[in-house]
């Protein structure tokens, strides 16, 4: 259906439906902006893998996820089922250059703080303690 939609209004060229992949990080690298609109996320890994690689994040609320957006700095969290409020944050951050550089620059940093050897690091220091 969604498909069908995206041809319909002459949007083949910029939507993709890729299925499941494997590669997940090379995707991630050749695109702008990470938009998820799933209604529940356990935790959002997801969202950090594309904050790691620069991409905002655009997300529903997804009550899993409430710890990993920090509104306007990584991304954008949207708390209502509203598609015109989700094209529009996604058009909004598009349209503001400066503001996006900002948004994927601190996406990356704050991705790194869940880096497995820093995380290890920091128990490591509760345990010695």
């Amino acid at each position: 259906m969604l498909e069908e939609k995206t041809n319909t209004c002459n949007l083949s060229g910029q939507v993709f439906f890729h299925g499941n992949v494997t590669n997940v990080e090379e995707f991630l690298w050749t695109y702008d902006i990470y938009v998820h609109s799933a209604t529940y996320e356990p935790l959002g890994l997801v969202l950090l893998e594309a904050m790691a690689a620069g991409l905002p994040v655009i997300t529903l609320d997804g009550r899993g996820n409430r710890d990993l957006i920090e509104q306007g700095k990584n991304g954008y969290m949207l708390f209502e089922q509203n598609a015109e409020a989700f094209a529009g944050k996604i058009i909004e951050l598009w349209n503001d250059k400066t503001k996006y550089r900002e948004i994927s620059l601190y996406a990356q940093e704050f991705a790194g703080k869940f880096d497995m050897k820093e995380y290890v690091d920091a128990l490591l220091k509760i345990y010695s303690a």
